[in-house]
């Protein structure tokens, strides 16, 4: 018979690290303001300045809207009929009404094809029934029809 021999196991070198590690520093305390720096400054403006470029971008804004040049963010330039009936708030048949007798701006593609109306067509339609207020009707006093003498007004 053979007789084994038991050897201590043979150890393995280690193997070389591929990826070097950095210690991980310990935490430190949070500042109490967590937002980076930020830089600031002042000015000081006049304020007949101030007032003055306020004025000219109330202006400028005011402006902008009468022209048209500031359409509302919720609707289309163009819209369909029921659409620009809400947007006018009137009815749809109304609209059709309008469009068939020819008192309103609208575009068609061909002839039984759908209507469309761009908003600022719609708004400038509207604007020529707008009616200016008159100075004299804040000097003459409310009188109804039916009081002719001064004593009745009181």
């Amino acid at each position: 018979m053979q007789q084994i021999h038991q050897s201590a196991p043979i150890p393995r070198p280690a193997r070389p690290s591929i990826r070097t590690r950095r210690p991980i520093p310990e935490p430190t305390a949070a500042p109490s303001d967590p937002s980076p720096p930020t830089r600031s400054f002042a000015i000081s403006i006049p304020a007949d300045l101030l007032k003055a470029i306020v004025t000219e971008v109330a202006h400028q804004v005011l402006a902008d809207e009468l022209d048209g040049r500031t359409p509302p963010s919720d609707q289309p330039e163009f819209m369909s009929i029921d659409t620009a009936a809400k947007y006018l708030d009137v009815s749809p048949e109304r609209l059709r009404k309008l469009q068939a007798r020819r008192r309103i701006p609208y575009y068609q593609e061909g002839i039984g094809c759908r209507v469309l109306f761009r908003r600022t067509d719609l708004d400038q339609w509207m604007a020529t029934f707008r009616n200016a207020p008159t100075n004299e009707s804040h000097d003459k006093p409310l009188v109804a029809p039916h009081m002719t003498h001064a004593g009745d007004l009181a």
